[in-house]
């Protein structure tokens, strides 16, 4: 009778335990992502409801993503969509080659440039651009790699000359 006391009283122990242990690792949920679409700067941004009340806000996947509090708030699958997003914007060129050109009195390359998200337009020569590391990480491998063998090219033919 004894014996089977102090098993039952393990056993009680141990589904409170579990049950304790349980309501711990319980996430709560208390907002969820109701849209994603585009911005006027091409960025995504996310519509996030919270949950229960008909209250939504517009913020940007990388904001959410840069607040470990907020984060913990959203459920699993919303989690991997924002990292998702996020990751998009970060890997999106955000520079493009419009036209190239070659102007013969100064023999040099000069390529126009188009910002993606802004509009902007600029016109730097292929040297110009292969220096600045930030611009060249703008681009796209394509266009980046178009910018090193123009300069390379011109860097051979000013080797070749002297």
């Amino acid at each position: 009778m004894k014996d089977s006391k102090k098993i039952s009283d393990y056993i009680k122990w141990m589904i409170e335990a579990y049950a304790e242990l349980r309501a711990e690792q319980a996430t709560h949920v208390t907002h969820r992502v109701v849209e994603s679409h585009k911005n006027e700067k091409g960025e995504h941004q996310v519509s996030v409801q919270i949950t229960g009340k008909s209250l939504v806000f517009k913020a940007s996947p990388k904001e959410i993503m840069a607040d470990d509090n907020l984060l913990e708030s959203f459920s699993r699958k919303d989690i991997r969509l924002l990292t998702y997003l996020a990751c998009e914007d970060i890997k999106e060129p955000t520079h493009e080659i419009l036209e190239q050109k070659f102007i013969r009195n100064m023999n040099k390359f000069f390529f126009k440039l188009k910002h993606g998200k802004t509009g902007e337009e600029m016109e730097k020569s292929a040297e110009e651009i292969s220096t600045n590391p930030e611009l060249i990480k703008s681009l796209s491998p394509e266009d980046a790699h178009k910018i090193g063998y123009v300069t390379a090219n011109q860097m051979i033919k000013s080797e070749s000359k002297a």
